[in-house]
């Protein structure tokens, strides 16, 4: 990135990113809009879920994970949020793997049996 403006285009809410781009082959022209993403935390290896994914009761906040044809209740510890709240870093309770219910389902409590269907 060569530098970014310091203010927003008036009337736009958006702020110029100016960066340089290798071209040799002359498809790209002055002018030209692109969209993308400027990363400015990384992390190896974290967990995130959809924010509708976790819940909070008197406890604290927790998930609902998969453990055989139940859901149970799995106290998690928040970490950062991304993409404007959408995604939550969990920093404990859940490893990769777990299989945790990522839908908004109010209905569904801890101790609820569950069939898991594949379409």
């Amino acid at each position: 990135m060569e530098r970014v403006n310091p203010v927003a285009a008036a009337g736009t809410r958006t702020i110029p990113v100016y960066i340089t781009l290798d071209n040799a082959d002359g498809v790209l022209r002055g002018g030209m809009f692109a969209v993308g993403q400027i990363t400015v935390a990384e992390q190896a290896d974290a967990l995130a879920l959809p924010s509708g994914a976790v819940r909070e009761d008197a406890e604290g906040f927790y998930v609902l994970k998969v453990e055989g044809d139940s859901v149970v209740r799995r106290g998690i510890e928040k970490g950062s949020e991304w993409s404007a709240g959408r995604l939550i870093e969990i920093a404990s309770g859940i490893s990769a793997g777990d299989i945790i219910v990522t839908a908004v389902l109010t209905q569904l409590e801890p101790g609820d049996r569950i069939e898991m269907v594949e379409n």
